[in-house]
């Protein structure tokens, strides 16, 4: 991202030179370099205010584009982003701007643009039904409670047994909070049904008629963010020979382009290792190319894949989701000597880099409402055999499959 920085006199001068006005005299040259200077130094001190007036003075005495550019960064900081937009805006409007400023000023604007909202909805009475958009068949949740909104214009239906409906048309912009506070009347037409801790109801022997509260915070499925980190179990066919549970630990992060309040999906990365391990039950060789010491019986590996995944989730509850994921990627071997039932004995092992593949399943819990316990009941990885495997008297040169489960934690931002 560009940082603020004092102008050089010789660009400033060569973007004065360019102003389809008369070309500006030498004193409003030197003001409008002075001016920018105090701008820089009056943002470093934290001044914003301060540094928009200077920056604009001088942006008027015929300064270049980057003065707006300024100005947006100087707004931003002051978490003003309606006026931000208006600065970039007439930014890309400047004439003389390179592809590359257009691109990033664009790219500023787009995430200003696509900030998403947290819309908070209240109501009294509480517990009413809150319907986002007209989605009929997909309750958004009760009030008291909280969510988050893409950018544009939605509309908020509030519904509770007895009373009117509420509506309200709301616009959600720049990721602004916006506070939903219905006061609901009775509705004469509508009797209040009686039954046991419904509003206005009796309360059931030994329970209280008071509305039990609403966490003003959403469990809602993904932010925009998620990180993983996840401890398994991995079992393993390596060609024709099959290993028994071998450790597994597998890290990831994603980031969702789509979120609705019940599905979203996104892309990531992960990594995942796996520790393997193997015997000499065919009486292999213990020497081999390159090796000056025996090769032990028993031997062991890490397998080292990363993957590029797609993810969808999809929120079963407001605490409970579940997910699938599926990528590609390349899986490498770390070992040393090698040998017995896996591989030809070398001390020299070049195994290479397989392209790999991997699916997944997965069911996560939200204690907290951006901490999340993760459930991997099955994650599906397969590559081909790596280079120097053995093919008999047992065969390794197939696919290599690995079938695993995991329990861990995911984080999401």
């Amino acid at each position: 991202m560009r940082c603020l920085a004092s102008l050089a006199a010789t660009a400033l001068v060569f973007a004065l030179a360019g102003n389809a006005l008369a070309a500006p005299k030498d004193e409003e040259v030197a003001r409008a370099r002075v001016l920018d200077q105090q701008g820089v130094r009056a943002y470093k001190d934290g001044r914003y205010n301060d540094a928009i007036r200077y920056f604009s003075e001088a942006f008027k005495l015929g300064g270049p584009a980057s003065e707006l550019w300024n100005i947006a960064k100087c707004h931003l900081r002051l978490d003003e982003p309606e006026q931000a937009s208006e600065a970039y805006d007439s930014y890309l409007m400047q004439t003389g701007l390179t592809p590359q400023d257009k691109a990033e000023a664009r790219g500023e604007l787009e995430e200003l643009r696509h900030r998403r909202s947290i819309l908070t909805v209240a109501s009294a009475p509480s517990r009413a039904t809150v319907f986002v958009d007209g989605k009929r068949n997909e309750p958004a949740g009760t009030t008291p409670f909280s969510f988050q909104l893409p950018p544009g214009s939605h509309k908020i239906d509030i519904e509770l047994a007895g009373h009117k409906p509420f509506s309200k048309e709301i616009e959600a912009k720049y990721g602004r909070a916006i506070i939903v506070d219905a006061q609901l009347e009775k509705d004469p037409n509508q009797p209040l049904p009686h039954t046991p801790g419904a509003p206005g109801a009796p309360a059931a022997p030994g329970t209280s008629d008071k509305p039990t509260a609403t966490p003003a915070w959403d469990f809602g499925g993904p932010k925009r963010f998620t990180a993983k980190a996840e401890l398994g179990v991995v079992f393993s066919k390596l060609g024709g020979l099959t290993e028994g549970a071998r450790l597994a630990f597998a890290v990831s992060g994603s980031y969702w382009l789509v979120d609705t309040p019940r599905w979203a999906a996104g892309v990531g990365l992960l990594l995942h290792l796996t520790g393997d391990s193997w015997s000499n039950t065919i009486a292999a060789p213990i020497t081999g190319p390159g090796c000056t010491q025996s090769i032990a019986n028993t031997e062991s590996a890490t397998e080292i894949a990363g993957y590029g995944i797609g993810t969808f989730a999809y929120r079963l509850t407001p605490r409970l989701r579940v997910a699938a994921d599926a990528g590609v990627g390349l899986a490498g071997y770390s070992a040393g000597a090698v040998g017995g039932d896996l591989f030809v004995p070398t001390c020299q092992p070049s195994p290479g880099a397989q392209a790999a593949a991997r699916l997944g399943v997965e069911a996560s819990y939200a204690f907290l409402p951006y901490l999340r316990g993760t459930l991997t009941p099955l994650a599906l990885q397969v590559h081909p055999s790596y280079g120097g495997a053995r093919s008999s008297p047992i065969d390794a040169t197939g696919a290599w499959v690995r079938f695993g489960v995991g329990v861990g934690v995911a984080v999401d931002l």
